[in-house]
Order: structure tokens, then sequence, then C-alpha cells
């Protein structure tokens, strides 16, 4: 929820602003936007297919885009989607807003492996040996 949050801030900021930039950094932030969203809404559908409700999972999905390699692939879509609309901005504010985003980001993915790691102890600790948290061969 606070994601969210930050995000409708910031682009709430950045409206009153006319200072947008335009050329190649527009398109290239527009493609890393819309790369994000899509990354995003496609892992959403791997998951919803794997698990049925995404609320209370009977299984943990590991299987299907880069789930065998990163444990968030939703968040790594979101960053990439933040990443975009920092390029966007042209402020030192809409930076700490990205920022404050992918603090936000990091500290959820522990919360949610404590999670998975309680919920599915041996599945999970096989998944997280062999995968990333976030960033495919990095984190």
């Amino acid at each position: 929820m606070f994601s969210l949050l930050g995000l409708l801030g910031w682009v709430c900021f950045r409206g009153f602003q006319n200072d947008w930039p335009s050329g190649i950094v527009l398109l290239g932030a527009q493609v890393i936007i819309a790369a994000g969203a899509l990354f995003n809404l496609f892992h959403f559908a791997v998951l919803k297919r794997g698990a049925g409700n995404l609320g209370t999972p009977s299984m943990l999905v590991t299987q299907g885009g880069l789930l065998p390699w990163v444990r968030h692939p939703m968040y790594l879509g979101e960053s990439v989607l933040v990443l975009g609309f920092a390029i966007l901005g042209t402020s030192m504010i809409s930076s700490m807003f990205a920022l404050m985003y992918i603090v936000s980001i990091t500290r959820l993915c522990l919360a949610e492996d404590r999670s998975c790691s309680a919920q599915f102890p041996e599945s999970f600790a096989s998944w997280a040996h062999r995968s990333k948290r976030l960033i495919p061969a990095i984190w």
C-alpha cells in the first residue's frame, strides 16, 4: 500500500511541473515504464494460474517466467517501472520517491521470504537456495 501511495504522490507532484524531458530520454523512460508494467502483469498471471488464490496460496509457485531464478518477479517489474518514472523526473524529490520505493520493496521482499519460509518450509528452502530474491544473479 505504501508503494502505491508513494507512486501516486510522485505522479501528482510531477503533474504540476513543466520540466518533463523530451526526445530520446522521454521515449526511453516510456519504454522502461511499459516494460516494467508488462513484466509485472505477466508474472501476476503466472502466479494466479499457479496458486489460484493469491491471498492464501495452497502451494508455492516456483515455475514460470523468471520464478526459477527470482523469488519476487512482480516486485522486479514494479522496480523497473519506478525506475522509468525516476528517469522522467528531473528533480531530487522525484529521485527520493524512487529511492523510498526501492527501499520499501526490498523490505517487503524480506518479509515475504520469512512468510513463505514459515508457510512452505521445505519447498521454500530449496527454492531460496537456487534463486535470488529480486535481481537475477545478483540479490
